[in-house]
């Protein structure tokens, strides 16, 4: 599935400050694959967009261990897109009880 695909065909919700784009294609090698986007037009500077993306990966590898059983137990994989709707500067806290709340959601949609 291309990120056109995901864009257009998968399922969209938001737990702000971040929109999520799920979508369940045929079963591949990896269970899970996440794409992160922090866009320019609220973060002006690279480092903050960076910063922001390596808060959201770190936060996600921390919490996607019952995520990744699930799925890995069900016919197809996901192609999950974490997009940032809102210029708020992120901490690590905050980023950690954000991911916890998008992990829930997902999962509950999941199910």
């Amino acid at each position: 599935m291309t990120i056109n695909q995901l864009f257009t065909g998968g399922d969209s919700f938001v737990v702000f400050p971040v929109r999520i784009i799920v979508a369940q294609v045929p079963k591949c090698n990896e269970p899970v694959k996440v794409l992160i986007s922090v866009p320019k037009k609220y973060f002006k500077h690279a480092v903050d967009r960076n910063r922001y993306k390596r808060l959201l990966r770190e936060t996600y590898r921390l919490q996607n261990k019952t995520l990744l059983k699930m799925v890995d137990a069900k016919t197809y994989s996901l192609h999950v897109a974490l997009v940032v709707v809102n210029a708020e500067k992120p901490t690590f806290s905050n980023t950690f009880r954000l991911m916890g709340k998008i992990m829930g959601k997902i999962e509950e949609r999941l199910s």
